[in-house]
């Protein structure tokens, strides 16, 4: 029958372990090394295999996933003044001020242009009307 102190040994790879143990009862004293040899059932060794999978490939895919997106980030965040990513903004706000410039000149010179027409037609009335009194009156 047992007494005393219970030793238990499991053992988490498979292989030979030695175990060394140290017994006293006060006065006399005993050491002895035992080999143990561990062996695994097909059974254990398949649902070793499935959690170790398991515990690499999820924690490798989540890393994977993270890098991806931090790269993903960093890719779209312009590092330099000169970078296309980060001139493009600037280059639509341009393109739309010359567009609305351009529109505004159109503007201005359609009506500098109606002005013009009708002064010369109102000219033109005018000397019609001026130079046909006046040849009269003569």
């Amino acid at each position: 029958a047992l007494s005393g102190d219970v030793t238990e040994f499991s053992p988490d790879v498979q292989g030979e372990y030695a175990v060394s143990q140290y017994v006293t009862d006060g006065c006399v004293a005993t050491s002895e090394t035992h080999v143990v040899r561990t062996a695994w059932t097909e059974e254990c060794l398949s649902l070793a295999t499935a959690a170790g999978t398991m515990l690499t490939l999820f924690p490798s895919l989540a890393l994977f996933a993270a890098l991806v997106f931090i790269a993903r980030w960093a890719l779209r965040t312009p590092a330099h003044p000169f970078n296309p990513l980060s001139v493009r903004s600037e280059a639509a706000r341009l393109r739309r001020w010359e567009a609305y410039k351009m529109k505004v000149k159109f503007e201005r010179l359609a009506d500098s242009w109606r002005v013009k027409k009708t002064r010369d037609a109102i000219g033109a009335a005018l000397d019609d009307g001026d130079g046909g009194g006046d040849d009269e009156r003569k």
